[in-house]
């Protein structure tokens, strides 16, 4: 048979002597939390340290092309419409500041197809990529079409391609 445990009655002295205990444990607790918070301030400032110590990204902020529409005037919608134009290309990065030896690509509505041309192949280096003359063409039948045009640089972020707008007149 089992005899069930009962909690012992504390007398009187019992009693008085837990109120007056004062070598618990309570003491290390402060210590503990003191280290923990000397070790959680370090930590923070050699993270800190780091993550301010990368460098911003480069980005190219605006692709500023000379013409955002090409309108090619009097081609009968039956046949193919034709339209040289001299086209450039200004890249800017976050601090509107030209992005030097930038590389440019034109595709869509162009006779050539795909143009590549970089900031240094017309002689200058300044962020501007001249293309020179640029025919643009609208198949038979097309009232409408686009140039996607894209910059590129080695450690830059790149934005979206702009599109210029080719439509007959």
């Amino acid at each position: 048979m089992v005899t069930p445990v009962f909690p012992m009655k504390r007398n009187a002295w019992q009693r008085w002597r837990l109120r007056t205990d004062r070598g618990g444990g309570i003491e290390g607790m402060p210590l503990q939390l003191l280290i923990m918070v000397i070790v959680a301030g370090l930590a923070l400032a050699v993270i800190l340290g780091w993550v301010l110590s990368v460098p911003q990204p480069s980005v190219i902020k605006t692709v500023s092309p000379n013409h955002t529409t090409v309108a090619i005037a009097n081609a009968p919608v039956d046949s193919t419409a034709k339209k040289s134009l001299a086209f450039t290309v200004a890249v800017f990065d976050a601090s509107n500041g030209p992005v030097k030896n930038v590389v440019v690509t034109l595709d869509g509505a162009l006779t050539a197809g795909q143009v590549t041309k970089a900031d240094a192949d017309d002689g200058t280096v300044d962020g501007v990529v001249s293309f020179g003359q640029v025919e643009f063409k609208l198949p038979p039948g097309a009232s409408t079409g686009t140039v996607q045009v894209t910059a590129f640089k080695t450690g830059h972020t790149a934005p979206a391609p702009v599109e210029v707008l080719v439509y007959r007149a």
